[in-house]
């Protein structure tokens, strides 16, 4: 005889790898059915997430339209965030323009008003100079002895010019 010891079975554990091992094939079976069931899936979806999609069998499967989902979903907040981000920014850009642009039209008006005159303001700059305005139109109309006219400053200028080539050709030649 011999001294071998039978130990007893342990049906909880036995249990336990049945459970386990229908569990795995009950997987693994769901996952080989989403391949091997077809799916119809339009052009717009795959031009969508920029994802063509390989058909095995001859057709696309149940597995690849989920994956299309996925990446669908996944694309489309990520281009919601984007666009999000976007939004802020322009918000950004749009509060500092209209700032800048109200801050300049403040002192253009402060401006204008100085020199036009305003309701708050009754002294104005053009008030002032147009009391002067008549002896500026005198005086600017009458020629000063010693003033040259157009025609002698432009016939003085060419002179002085004709002179100062005529001075700096000697000294190229030496």
């Amino acid at each position: 005889m011999s001294n071998k010891v039978f130990k007893p079975v342990d049906w909880a554990n036995v249990g336990l790898v049945l459970v386990m091992v229908i569990a795995l094939t009950v997987l693994g079976c769901s996952t080989l059915m989403n391949h091997v069931t077809p799916a119809a899936i339009d052009k717009s979806v795959t031009d969508y997430v920029g994802q063509e999609v390989p058909s095995k069998f001859g057709f696309t499967s149940l597995y690849f339209a989920k994956q299309l989902e996925m990446r669908a979903n996944i694309k489309h907040r990520t281009d919601q965030l984007k666009l999000l981000r976007l939004a802020q920014d322009d918000d950004l850009y749009y509060a500092d323009a209209i700032q800048y642009i109200q801050g300049s039209i403040a002192e253009s008006q402060a401006i204008q008003d100085m020199v036009v005159g305003s309701e708050g303001n009754p002294f104005s700059l053009m008030g002032l100079l147009a009391g002067m305005a008549p002896g500026l139109m005198v005086g600017r109309a009458m020629k000063r002895k010693g003033d040259l006219s157009p025609e002698e400053a432009k016939t003085f200028a060419n002179d002085v010019e004709r002179r100062t080539i005529a001075k700096t050709k000697p000294e190229e030649s030496a």
